[in-house]
């Protein structure tokens, strides 16, 4: 039994003290069959582990992987954006964490209100499962900065980060798409642009779980270098799409402007939810006035395109005399939210997609791969996004009747 210590001992010495790095690299090589480096991590633990196992059996003893290896596993890492957390990262994933935590349970709040006054308004429940994604992203960053080993941890806490980058894009352009549609109610309500819409919705569902599926792919299988870069490739063809998506809004709303209302657009039938008094912080509809508004339009009338409500600038309506009288709604606040928030989603996305086309190892990796700029992007300014939202009361300002 002693002497099988003694062995072991030596063996763990060499390990740290002896072999080179390209060496050790030269087993991982052989471990994984030639394989890219930087990929099947996941494995590459599970056989290391094996192999101490191995050389421990019937000692009795429980010998874990050399810090060596740990941080020579994670030194040949592709380099992440927000890089791999250490203990440092506790505190600054735990505040936004508590920040995330705290808007899902307002946005919850102010959907679940509305929902009992009869005030539908789904992208509040959209945007408390987008805080409530962030938040658990910062939470299982947390814990796996406690143990760089957990490799399955750490691919759902990176997913979950960048999930939210596709997820709020999709929400901003909704809002944005309301607006065009309250501008041209024509052209907004045909079927070739909605079909249009969904069609670009669809695709950013795709290339997320394109992204998804790419991640898992380089953690969980040895790869060669081509399929390596193949891997590569399609997080950098994904990070370009949802870059192009996050800036659809803003143009949307460009071409609102650009493009000349017609006359087809001032003859045309809208409904617009012209109950709604105010976008003030504490105002709420009356309970049941959507309902009972909507069964005061005539069946004549049900054709009408249903668009976000204004004083300022409205077509022929079911009730143009209650819009009329609405003398203080505007929506060119509505704006400034659409174009902020675009601004600082785009910010951090164009962070992640340059990320995404420097090619090197975490031992090696620029500035950009540091957790400060993910924190900024990801943290601070969604946190600015999030504030626009609710101050800004979106539920009262883009809400189209049922």
């Amino acid at each position: 039994m002693g002497h099988g210590k003694t062995l072991l001992g030596l063996f763990l010495n060499k390990i740290n003290n002896v072999f080179t790095t390209s060496q050790l690299l030269g087993v991982f090589k052989i471990l994984s069959g030639g394989a890219a480096l930087g990929t099947g991590s996941k494995k590459l633990l599970t056989i290391a582990k094996d192999m101490m196992n191995g050389f421990t059996g019937g000692l009795g003893v429980s010998v874990g992987i050399p810090s060596r290896l740990l941080n020579l596993v994670e030194a040949y890492q592709p380099a992440e954006f927000g890089d791999y957390p250490t203990t440092k990262d506790i505190a600054p994933s735990s505040i936004f964490m508590a920040i995330f935590f705290i808007f899902t349970l307002l946005h919850l709040g102010i959907f679940i209100k509305n929902f009992s006054l009869g005030h539908k308004f789904y992208i509040s429940l959209g945007l408390t499962i987008y805080s409530l994604v962030r938040a658990l992203g910062f939470l299982l960053r947390i814990v796996w900065s406690k143990d760089v080993t957990r490799i399955t941890t750490g691919l759902v806490s990176m997913i979950f980060i960048v999930l939210p980058t596709a997820f709020l894009p999709g929400l901003n352009l909704i809002l944005a798409q309301r607006y065009f549609t309250w501008r041209h109610p024509v052209h907004g309500s045909r079927k070739i642009f909605m079909t249009l819409m969904y069609l670009i919705y669809s695709v950013v569902i795709a290339v997320v779980v394109m992204t998804i599926i790419a991640a898992c792919v380089q953690v969980n299988y040895f790869l060669n270098d081509h399929h390596f870069k193949m891997t590569k490739q399609v997080i950098q063809a994904s990070s370009i799409l949802i870059l192009i998506y996050s800036l659809l809004a803003v143009i949307l709303i460009g071409a609102s402007y650009i493009v000349k209302p017609t006359k087809s657009d001032g003859e045309i039938l809208t409904y617009q939810p012209y109950w709604i008094k105010s976008f003030g912080l504490t105002y709420f509809v009356p309970k049941g006035q959507a309902a009972k508004e909507a069964r005061s339009v005539p069946s004549s009338k049900k054709h009408a395109i249903r668009v976000i409500h204004s004083s300022e600038y409205h077509y022929d309506t079911t009730h143009s005399e209650e819009v009329t009288e609405t003398k203080t709604l505007k929506q060119n606040n509505s704006i400034i939210i659409i174009a902020i928030s675009t601004l600082l989603v785009f910010i951090g996305d164009i962070f992640r997609c340059v990320s995404t086309f420097i090619d090197q190892y975490k031992y090696e990796q620029s500035w950009i791969f540091k957790p400060v700029v993910m924190y900024v992007m990801f943290g601070a300014l969604e946190t600015i996004v999030n504030l626009l939202y609710i101050l800004g009361r979106i539920d009262l300002r883009f809400y189209k009747p049922d």
